[in-house]
This record gives structure tokens, C-alpha cells and sequence, in this order.
């Protein structure tokens, strides 16, 4: 399971590249929120972290090597400056503590 460890640093927060191993790490954080995707839900995520698209980013933060938790957004069509957050997922250990919130 993914657990934030007790008076660790805090996961570091950046852009993430569509891939194969991003999609990987992906799945192991979705799988780790319970019930809260649906299996189709976690392939649709998993698909869209596996290859790029123009239209859409990735925020990840990772604690160490492991996924705490991503977000997936783009821009609004004809709204400059605004975004869609189309996923958001935190880890169960993470949940809670605003890492949500900073990315």
C-alpha cells in the first residue's frame, strides 16, 4: 500500500510525460484508492497516461519513485487562461494533507 511516511519530505510535484511506465504507475495508484474508479474508469486513465496528446498534461507527484498522486488537465477551447482538471487522484496515505490542493 501507498503510505506517506511519518515526518518524511514532502512528494516532489512536476510535469509528467504520457508512457507506458507512467501509465504503470498510474494503475498501481489508482488500484490503491479502493473502490473510488471503476475498472473501466482506471483503463481509460491508464490508456490516456500511455501515450501523448497536445490537448492534455500530467502533474505527478512522486515520493521518491513511487506515484502519491496525479492530475490530468487542458485548456478550455476558447477560454484562454482557463483549464479543465479532467483526473485527480491521491494516494490513501496521502488523502487529506493538500497535496490535491498544490497540484
Amino acid at each position: 500500500p501507498q503510505t506517506k511516511p511519518a515526518n518524511g519530505p514532502e512528494p516532489v510535484i512536476g510535469p509528467a510525460a504520457a508512457c507506458p511506465a507512467f501509465a504503470a504507475d498510474v494503475r498501481v495508484l489508482l488500484l490503491a484508492c479502493g473502490p473510488v474508479f471503476t475498472p473501466e474508469e482506471i483503463d481509460t486513465a491508464c490508456d490516456m497516461a500511455a501515450a501523448p496528446d497536445d490537448d492534455y498534461e500530467f502533474l505527478a507527484a512522486y515520493d521518491g519513485k513511487t506515484l502519491a498522486a496525479y492530475s490530468r488537465y487542458g485548456t478550455i477551447s476558447f477560454a484562454p487562461g482557463r483549464y479543465d482538471l479532467y483526473w485527480i487522484a491521491a494516494a490513501p496515505g496521502y488523502q487529506g494533507a493538500g497535496l490535491g490542493r498544490r497540484m
